[in-house]
């Protein structure tokens, strides 16, 4: 079959898995049918070490929320003391008072909550929303953004980014053969090609039959009859058809082929192929380019997914370093790290941002897409 793995790798395009492939508790089948032997449960799967690692992170305290724990119980005896020993020695009641009064900062207690409200209520105006005024604070010392990948800064799905025709067939025609057999299909890599052919005003075409439709798990789809029919799937699975198909191109993404068979024992021949990718969103470098000009130094972008992916959107961003193929913990990891020469603002929405998401100074989760073990 072929599974989404995002809610724990990160990773947008969909894994084939077969026989003896390991699949994380929390992966969700997109198609085929799966016999699953459980090998670890609970706290020991990787969600379950997720939940585990959060519950620690939420009672984890900053060094300057413990700095200020430790000392704010010496605080006001020592006022006190020093108020009693004025009044003691100048015998004037006043003096002793205005001591209370200097070393109670009344206009800073009035003034920080009344901010604080203001601040909420604007931000609740623009759909955010602060779960502690604590963050508000931290805000301002922020100088470091760790951005997830998938679904953050990118659309969280595939989409057709390039067509590569062979064999005198257009690239209409091609996406028109494409769509033949995508079009019954619930595969990510389908759906991308239903939206591609939808935004060319693309329609299945009746000279091509498409009335059986037969789906291979982790393969491919196969469309059409015994006169005709059109392949669309793995550059794997037309070579082991017999289709002498050419090599992939270079493309960070997924790659599936498009291939044609005129009768039921004629040749396989493949006329082309189209590339698809999970491409950052529009938005995504512009609120990035604000961040630095309110003082964010260094963006880090930080994914499960893999690295000539990862690499390819952290260089349209124009991030400070790209970090790729991690799991939970390690995002947990690299967050600690950067937090030990700054402060640092998390920025996800998945399930395997969570753990990162409650380490950071601030974590930030994208409400509209997010998973809620995110929120």
């Amino acid at each position: 079959s072929a599974v989404d793995q995002s809610s724990i790798t990160g990773e947008s395009a969909p894994e084939d898995v077969g026989p003896d492939s390991p699949v994380y508790a929390g992966t969700v089948n997109l198609s085929g049918l799966l016999r699953v032997r459980v090998t670890k449960t609970g706290g020991k799967t990787a969600l379950g070490r997720v939940v585990e690692l959060l519950q620690g992170a939420e009672q984890s305290k900053t060094p300057v929320m413990k700095l200020i724990e430790q000392y704010a119980g010496y605080y006001v005896p020592i006022i006190l003391i020093i108020a009693a020993v004025v009044l003691f020695i100048s015998r004037d009641m006043s003096r002793a008072v205005a001591v209370l009064i200097v070393g109670c900062p009344g206009a800073f207690i009035l003034a920080g909550p009344t901010a604080m409200v203001a601040a909420l209520a604007a931000a609740s105006k623009l759909g955010i929303l602060i779960k502690n005024t604590r963050f508000l604070e931290a805000l301002a010392d922020v100088d470091t953004v760790v951005l997830d990948k998938t679904g953050t800064v990118t659309l969280g799905r595939l989409d057709v980014v390039g067509i590569h025709a062979i064999g005198g067939v257009g690239e209409v025609s091609l996406l028109e053969r494409a769509l033949t057999c995508a079009s019954a299909s619930r595969h990510p890599v389908s759906r991308a090609v239903v939206e591609a052919a939808s935004q060319r005003g693309i329609t299945i075409p009746r000279s091509l039959p498409g009335t059986n439709i037969e789906e291979l798990p982790g393969k491919g789809v196969r469309a059409g009859s015994n006169s005709h029919s059109t392949m669309l799937g793995r550059r794997e699975w037309l070579v082991e058809e017999g289709a002498d198909t050419p090599e992939n191109p270079k493309h960070p993404g997924p790659v599936v082929w498009v291939a044609e068979r005129d009768r039921a024992d004629g040749p396989i021949r493949p006329i082309g192929c189209l590339l698809l990718a999970d491409v950052a969103r529009p938005e995504a470098r512009q609120a990035l380019e604000s961040l630095r000009s309110l003082g964010i130094r260094r963006a880090v972008l930080l994914t499960g997914d893999r690295r000539e992916v990862a690499e390819q959107i952290g260089a349209t961003l124009l991030a400070d370093e790209v970090i790729a193929e991690v799991l939970p913990e390690q995002k947990l990891a690299v967050v600690q790290h950067e937090s030990e020469t700054g402060s640092v603002m998390m920025v996800g929405d998945g399930v395997n941002d969570a753990l990162a998401l409650a380490s950071g100074d601030v974590g930030v989760a994208l409400g509209a897409v997010a998973s809620d073990v995110a929120l």
